[in-house]
């Protein structure tokens, strides 16, 4: 485990690492008493500790037996905060389960397994749409059976009118949150910040959807033109 800290000095926000932890026990109670020990080995002030964060897994956010509980059982003013950006980084994998999004971004990672390279991100794929779509179809005539089953198979789905304007649905959307995920792991950033962040991305999303026929539009003819 790693023990970071985070505090103000000369009115600016620091984040610092300090140290990696060895972990025999991973239960609630068993971090809680690796995480303070380490706290009071460092000499470190448990009536400084005014808030805690960790992702949202039940060992470290149980109310009842979580290490954010167990921590405030003993430090009652040390705010538990779920990490924003995981947060958001479960948002966005929720809205993946959408069966058409699932399915475009599963052909995208099978693709990129296909060709056994460095990943291929969403925004490097729609870059490079056009000359892999011409690739898969060069090696549709490659001698070797299944290469060309497979290039085949591959190049009729990203060649689709329906996965290219998915592509841009989601590169769309991952623009957006993307920006509000680097903003959001900032070091100096502060949860007044955090919440305008959120906000803003909010907003543009719902503007998205209230002009929908004008953005489908839009993303249309972005499609006839790249196709």
């Amino acid at each position: 485990m790693s023990l970071c800290v985070r505090y103000i000095e000369d009115c600016r926000i620091r984040e610092d690492f300090l140290t990696f932890i060895p972990i025999y026990d991973a239960s609630g109670k068993g971090l809680v008493h690796t995480i303070m020990h380490e706290i009071d080995k460092l000499g470190l002030k448990r009536e400084n500790l005014v808030g805690q964060g960790y992702d949202g897994a039940s060992s470290m956010s149980g109310i009842y037996n979580g290490v954010q509980k167990n921590i405030c059982n003993l430090v009652p003013h040390a705010l538990y905060v779920h990490c924003a950006a995981h947060s958001l980084n479960l948002a966005i994998s929720k809205s993946c389960d959408i069966p058409e999004i699932r399915n475009c971004i599963g052909s995208i990672s099978t693709i990129t397994s296909f060709f056994r390279k460095s990943p291929i991100s969403l925004l490097r794929f729609k870059e490079l749409y056009l000359p892999i779509t011409n690739t898969l179809r060069e090696l549709e005539h490659h001698h070797n059976l299944e290469t060309s089953q497979h290039a085949f198979q591959l190049s009729k789905t990203i060649t689709s009118s329906s996965f290219v304007i998915l592509l841009y649905v989601t590169e769309k959307l991952f623009v957006i949150t993307l920006s509000l995920c680097k903003s959001l792991q900032k070091i100096n950033v502060d949860l007044s910040e955090c919440c305008a962040y959120v906000n803003n991305c909010v907003q543009v999303i719902n503007s998205i959807r209230e002009n929908s026929e004008e953005e489908f539009h839009k993303l249309f003819l972005e499609e006839t033109i790249f196709t």
